[in-house]
């Protein structure tokens, strides 16, 4: 063995520093190792070739060498074994996470997880979408500036890249891109990538953990951790423990409160096409809400074209029948719910409170989505106690259309549709009964200005543009900062709160299924049959947006793309930017083969 042609650099994790040798015939796979002088003691970690027979040993200073000769995959293997050992043992400032890291212009993706959980090749596909792979085994995370504040990227483990299972190394690569150099090993396939710039390692604006459990030929699952469980996973994940005050629990817990954790399961990579690179593009784009996160992970775990099922529930023990009698007043007050009791309840009393002297005005018309579900009874037992309340029980009709039956089953000339999570603003009330009793023949669809949690700010209408996968982005005119200015047209808006009058009412088109897709169109359908879309400035109303108890029903890309396509052919909008929208969103692929069914759906027709 000889250390003649020893090439000298030094491997930094961190305030962790090694210094290395390695012979000049494998210095291809230490490219972009920070070079050094070689120290008077000599090299704290050695890769070194023996002529005679071509293969290496490793040694550690003052040791013998490691297991003898290797081939060169099995030596580079043992060698970046015994630096992650070496570094991890002298980092006592930064938390060294077993994991993968990768970096684009404004996330950081980071993939803890124990040996063969799928880390390595799901970097290798990050790479694939914008990302920058910085490590595929040690990340040293350290403290953020200020207490709390997220952590920093203080070093990563540069080693090549190594893959349990290399049968499609290929498919995971860029598009012609040639490894640096690869080889074979008793610790996988190792795969030597051009390297990231070094200015990668600054830290992003936001960061987003995934903890992968691959398992050949499973079912993809995205679910949103709680920033307590992603905490436990990464303290197993911590190298480090022993060296670092409380056990790391600062840092890391850190990283799990400002990062969102997603638990990934899947069997191959092509499952995540349209569906995890579209998670992490939104959350980049616009720094996603938990909630919104977690329903994004309910809905992007679907199969493709797999009908959409409503989660496990509790049962009543017998579904609560409809309440008969009806109550045609002036006004019928109408919400579809799923399981959310909370939501009725508040939202009708609160409407109940502060309008005293509408109490014989308002029929309420509860039509419950789930009726065998754990709130079907005590939604029911309403009626006991509410004057005018109506209880629908209707688990046939699921999605955007089930607010047609809140117009089927109201008995008043004038249908107000509210979410079953929405608080109305004193004086709502009265002015929408105003304003139709001031146009008692009107075929106008009826909203009002959606006040911001801060109950200052409000939105008072949609703007036609194409955004995360919606039509309509929101806007504020200032008639609408006024409560009592009158009502002025508007594009479209959210239909948390719209009221029309019931024998104007032009329905869904049948054919919707699921969610999304109703704003636009039903607005567009109102101006064809002759009415307008208004914002009333006084029909003021606060939305509960956050769902800290998770959605329980499911919004696929696919009900959602086949409801705009149904809708712009029956109004004969032009689809062309829709498509072009969700072909952007999703990636040309996914969205190509969403459209492609759908067309053959309606073209066997």
């Amino acid at each position: 063995m000889s250390f003649a042609d020893a090439r000298h650099g030094a491997l930094d994790l961190g305030s962790s520093a090694l210094d290395i040798a390695y012979p000049a015939s494998l210095a291809s796979w230490f490219e972009g190792v920070r070079e050094a002088a070689a120290p008077a003691r000599g090299a704290a970690l050695a890769i070194f070739k023996d002529a005679a027979s071509d293969r290496f040993g490793v040694q550690v200073a003052g040791d013998p060498p490691l297991g003898g000769a290797f081939e060169a995959g099995d030596a580079l293997a043992t060698f970046w074994e015994r630096a992650a050992y070496m570094l991890v043992d002298g980092l006592g400032d930064a938390a060294a996470v077993h994991g993968a890291a990768a970096v684009s212009d404004q996330l950081l993706l980071l993939i803890p997880g124990h040996t063969g959980a799928g880390k390595t090749r799901l970097s290798l596909w990050s790479r694939l979408h914008g990302f920058d792979v910085l490590t595929d085994e040690v990340v040293a995370l350290a403290p953020g500036e200020a207490k709390g504040d997220a952590p920093r990227v203080a070093g990563v483990l540069p080693r090549p890249l190594i893959l349990k299972q290399a049968d499609d190394v290929r498919a995971l690569l860029r598009p012609d891109e040639t490894p640096v150099a690869e080889a074979s090993s008793g610790y996988g396939h190792l795969l030597k990538l051009a390297t990231a710039a070094t200015s990668a390692v600054a830290a992003p604006r936001r960061g987003v953990i995934v903890f992968p459990r691959f398992r050949a030929g499973a079912e993809l699952k995205l679910a949103l951790l709680s920033p307590g469980e992603a905490a436990s996973r990464l303290l197993e994940s911590c190298l480090n423990v022993r060296n670092l005050p409380r056990g790391g629990l600062p840092i890391l817990g850190a990283a799990a409160h400002n990062w969102p954790a997603i638990a990934l399961d899947y069997g191959a990579t092509e499952q995540l096409a349209g569906r995890l690179d579209l998670l992490l593009r939104l959350h980049a784009d616009h720094a996603l809400s938990r909630a919104e996160l977690r329903e994004l992970c309910v809905a992007l775990s679907l199969p493709a074209g797999a009908a959409p099922s409503p989660p496990p529930a509790v049962v009543s023990k017998s579904q609560p029948a409809e309440t008969g009698k009806r109550f045609p007043r002036r006004l019928s007050i109408g919400m579809a719910t799923f399981d959310d009791y909370d939501g009725v309840y508040f939202t009708i009393q609160a409407i109940r409170v502060a309008n005293p002297e509408l109490r014989d005005a308002i029929e309420f018309v509860v039509v419950d989505n789930n009726p065998a579900g754990r709130c079907a009874e005590a939604l029911a037992e309403l009626a006991n106690w509410i004057d005018g309340y109506r209880y629908v029980p209707r688990g046939d009709v699921r999605g955007t259309a089930i607010r047609d039956v809140v117009f089927r089953e109201a008995s008043s000339p004038v249908v107000l549709c509210v979410d079953s999570h929405v608080l109305l603003a004193p004086g709502a009330l009265p002015a929408l009964l105003a304003h139709f009793d001031a146009h008692p023949f009107c075929r106008d669809l009826v909203q009002g200005p959606l006040v911001y949690d801060d109950l200052t700010k409000v939105s008072t209408h949609w703007e036609p543009n194409w955004r995360g996968g919606m039509l309509g982005t929101w806007a504020t005119d200032v008639r609408g900062e006024v409560p009592d200015a009158p009502a002025f047209e508007i594009p479209l808006l959210g239909l948390g709160v719209f009221a029309c009058r019931a024998d104007a009412w032009p329905g869904f088109n049948p054919l919707f299924r699921g969610f999304g897709g109703e704003e636009g169109y039903i607005h567009e359908k109102i101006r064809q049959r002759g009415g307008r879309t208004l914002c009333l400035p006084a029909l003021r109303w606060v939305h509960r947006f956050g769902r800290p108890m998770g959605v329980p029903y499911v919004n696929r890309w696919e009900d959602r793309i086949r409801n705009y396509y149904i809708g712009f052919n029956e109004l004969g909008l032009d689809t062309a930017p829709m498509e072009a929208h969700f072909a952007e969103l999703l990636g040309g692929v996914v969205a190509a083969r969403i459209l492609d069914e759908i067309r053959r759906e309606f073209a066997a027709d």
